[in-house]
């Protein structure tokens, strides 16, 4: 086979490895390819991964602006196409300089001692004579001879690959690990970096529970919506109203150590409501109220307690009281 190529000033050069050994140098620079392709996949991925962790921990810190995180989405997407590219890259054939393909063998194989250099060059810049083509035939047997004890991949030094491998499962595992930690909130974190067309809330380090949580009560009723907060950063607040687009702030009393409380005097029509306090909110609940008519037997629910009373007992206090299984209908 046979490849001109021209290099330099207009000097042309016959680049010719003989047909026995050829096909063994095409195998090893395919396996090569492959080689160098997987450290750059490897590489892109463990890139991509690394920068979505960095980026969502800062965002934990700092609620990240939507267009930073537009600009890390289109990071993440550029990595994995060239990741894509580089590895359908590795698969087609290519030409390839046969002067460097032989002297890229002889670096992964010193017992060649020089002798495919040597045969390529003479063949390349056509220095073979009758007084060398003997020598060159004794040379290209000895080359064949060392060449069919081994094949090609295994010539080809994997170490930078098996690197690249043990960095990228180094990184997933690393995510997967902080993905079971349920302070770090993580999962909510790399939806917010991989989806930032969604309107998700920022994830913080302070923990919204809402006691009261959702609630039927009988018309006119007062409420106390009861809240722990972990963390507090800044005013605790209760979003009320009709309409999620339309939520009221009232700011809730401290009444215990990290337990914040406020009162609807009157509840006359149904309701949602939701707990903010810094970055963090809390899903949005349902206040349902009861227009039938008060049961004289069952005695009015006292949804407020003066002295803020545990939370269980205070939602315990909303609901209807059941008869007793041992009562007769």
């Amino acid at each position: 086979m046979v490849a001109a190529q021209t290099l330099g000033a207009g000097v042309k050069m016959t680049r010719h490895i003989p047909q026995t050994i050829e096909p063994w140098v095409a195998d090893y620079i395919k396996c090569w390819r492959r080689e160098r392709a997987t450290r750059m996949v490897c590489a892109l991925l463990s890139g991509a991964i690394g920068i979505t962790l960095v980026m969502a921990t800062i965002d934990r810190a700092l609620a990240l602006p939507l267009a930073a995180r537009w600009g890390l989405f289109g990071l993440v997407l550029a990595a994995l196409a060239a990741a894509v590219g580089v590895a359908l890259w590795s698969w087609f054939p290519v030409r390839y300089d046969k002067l460097r393909a032989a002297a890229r063998v002889e670096a992964s194989m010193p017992m060649l001692e020089g002798r495919l250099a040597t045969l390529t060059v003479q063949q390349t810049y056509s220095l073979e004579t009758r007084a060398s083509r003997g020598l060159l035939d004794e040379l290209r047997k000895e080359i064949e001879l060392i060449l069919r004890a081994r094949s090609p991949g295994r010539c080809v030094d994997h170490r930078g690959a098996h690197l690249a491998i043990v960095g990228l499962l180094g990184v997933v595992f690393l995510t997967i690990g902080l993905m079971t930690i349920p302070v770090y909130g993580l999962p909510s974190l790399l939806a917010r970096q991989l989806a930032p067309w969604k309107n998700s809330t920022p994830v913080t380090t302070t923990r919204l529970t809402v006691i009261t949580g959702a609630v039927k009560v009988r018309q006119g009723s007062p409420l106390a919506i009861v809240a722990d907060v972990v963390r507090v950063r800044g005013a605790v607040e209760l979003l009320v109203g009709t309409n999620v687009n339309e939520l009221q702030p009232v700011t809730m009393t401290p009444v215990t150590e990290g337990r914040y409380a406020v009162t609807l005097p009157r509840v006359e029509r149904d309701l949602i409501y939701r707990v903010r306090c810094g970055g963090a909110l809390s899903e949005i609940f349902g206040i349902r109220v009861d227009l039938s008519p008060p049961d004289p037997q069952i005695e009015p629910a006292q949804l407020v307690a003066p002295s803020f009373e545990d939370p269980a007992v205070i939602y315990a206090r909303t609901l209807p009281t059941l008869p007793s299984p041992n009562t007769k209908p």
